[in-house]
């Protein structure tokens, strides 16, 4: 029996240690955020290692054409509704896999749960998707033509609960004004007739306690970007090593989080990370983790045109020193990072990375 609502037929959607001794990796991260925090000078072994270890896998070159980017804008955090304004749940899209799939993490209105997993067959040269509930429901669907401009129809046959089989129908479409409709339609005798739900997609306001304009301050950052990586090949070079990436931004829970995920092809090894930013007690709060298991906390502030944020003192050979990331140069289109570090307790900053950011039409 088909019942119009989203939950029950719909998606829901060879570097050296500073001793000498060789360390074995290829880690991309590692090196670039703290190899490079070291003094100039501090690195010195024998002849380079012929040992490798394995990458952690990342697609994002080969995910970057315009075909893995047309479901893009339903990506984010979104509270849906019916046409007559009642919430009937949240939904969570985000891109996963080096970019190459969409996730959907959907959470009715009466607690219960789906998730999707969107995909471009490359064979078929179709968008897919894979859909399964938490009471164990799901839906197999693939991309078919009749969609709205811009929008993507997904069909399939879907087992009933009763038994037998319904002729399956997801549509999305972007409006002007930044919502995002699906209708979900269902037809038990090959399309004669259709049953049929309808979502209207908004993005959620921010929480009273997140309101304030400093909760605000990080959202020049909010977006989708492409960017242009420079790492020095050595701590103290003149000589940068350059590679492409991506990072999405997304406001979260209530616009009180800012999350952060971050892809790129190098330099060296592909690496990936996440971060989340708040701001409370008065500063931004930042704590990042990659793929290579490193976990680094900052402290910082909005200050004359910049977000500037700090991390914890660091030595080296009994060096101290201290790196901090900036965000400078900023427009709605473009942002200049830098990747800084002083052994002086601040009073001289040198790059050790920068990253230019272009967002993403």
């Amino acid at each position: 029996m088909f019942v119009a609502s989203k939950r029950v037929t719909a998606p829901r959607l060879a570097l050296c240690d500073t001793a000498g001794m060789r360390i074995e990796s290829t880690r991309s991260t590692t090196y670039l955020l703290l190899l490079l925090a070291l003094p100039a000078g501090t690195l010195g072994c024998g002849a380079p290692s012929t040992a490798s270890a394995s990458a952690p896998f990342v697609a994002s070159h080969g995910c970057s054409e315009t075909e893995y980017r047309r479901l893009d804008f339903w990506l984010g955090e979104w509270e849906v509704t019916t046409p007559d304004g009642k919430v009937d749940g949240t939904n969570r899209i985000t891109k996963v896999a080096g970019r190459c799939a969409l996730e959907e993490d959907w959470r009715d209105h009466d607690g219960s749960r789906g998730r999707s997993v969107f995909f471009f067959d490359r064979g078929e040269k179709a968008w897919k998707q894979i859909w399964v509930t938490s009471d164990g429901a799901w839906k197999e669907k693939r991309e078919v033509s009749g969609a709205p401009p811009g929008g993507l129809r997904f069909e399939g046959r879907v087992p009933l609960p009763g038994g037998g089989a319904a002729l399956d129908r997801t549509t999305l479409t972007p409006l002007p004004d930044g919502r995002v409709r699906q209708v979900i339609a269902q037809s038990t005798d090959d399309g004669a007739t259709w049953r049929t739900w309808e979502g209207l997609y908004s993005r959620p306001k921010a929480r009273p306690s997140c309101e304030a304009k400093e909760h605000r301050q990080f959202d020049f950052w909010i977006g989708t970007w492409d960017l242009v990586v420079r790492a020095r090949k050595s701590p103290g070079s003149e000589a940068w090593d350059e590679a492409k990436a991506t990072n999405d931004i997304r406001a979260t829970h209530g616009g009180c989080v800012i999350e952060e995920s971050f892809h790129a092809d190098g330099p060296g090894n592909p690496w990936a990370g996440h971060s989340v930013s708040t701001f409370t007690k008065g500063k931004w709060r930042q704590t990042w983790v990659d793929d290579q298991a490193s976990y680094l906390p900052f402290v910082g502030e909005w200050k004359d045109g910049a977000m500037t944020l700090t991390g914890e003192p660091q030595s080296a050979n009994g060096k101290p020193f201290q790196m901090r990331m900036v965000f400078s140069e900023i427009t709605k289109n473009a942002i200049h990072w830098t990747w800084e570090r002083t052994t002086d307790e601040g009073a001289t900053w040198t790059p050790s990375m920068t990253i230019d950011y272009h967002r993403r039409p």
